[in-house]
């Protein structure tokens, strides 16, 4: 092999170990329907442990009480969240959620939260079906474990 080659592959498994340790991704298997559409029983996702930020409708792994759900990040720090008859309201301004395909909504629910500078509104994608936000409240910041990054098939 010449030493072009070499340090070529040298170079190439340096940059793949140092993504490794700066996101140290995991793979978990789904559980159950609380995300379908987006994400099915048994499949798997990819998530990353570290460096990363939480935007609105990020995909993350959450830690509620020993137990680990994966749920969808609605509401941001120092919003406040309104869920009525299936709508989503941030700040008072209805939001579209084009990922749910249509899928159905949970009617005659009602639910207002204002956040706190730490805590994240999480809601599963099949709301008739999901243990979120709506039932146990906000998630603080550290609760929260990973961010999916990608699914696997």
């Amino acid at each position: 092999m010449s030493p072009r080659v070499r340090w070529t592959a040298q170079v190439i498994a340096l940059v793949f170990l140092l993504t490794y340790l700066i996101w140290y991704p995991q793979v978990y298997k789904i559980v159950g329907e609380s995300m379908t559409p987006s994400l099915q029983d048994g499949e798997k996702a990819m998530v990353i442990h570290q460096n990363y930020s939480i935007s609105r409708f990020d995909i993350v792994i959450l830690n509620n009480k020993a137990k680990l759900l994966i749920k969808r990040v609605v509401g941001l720090p120092g919003e406040e969240v309104e869920y009525i008859n299936g709508r989503l309201c941030i700040n008072s301004q209805r939001v579209s959620e084009t990922f749910l395909y249509g899928f159905r909504r949970t009617p005659i629910e009602a639910y207002r939260f204002r956040l706190a500078a730490d805590e994240y509104f999480v809601l599963g994608d099949n709301r008739p079906d999901s243990m979120d936000s709506r039932a146990f409240g906000p998630v603080k910041r550290k609760c929260i474990e990973g961010k999916m990054v990608f699914r696997i098939w």
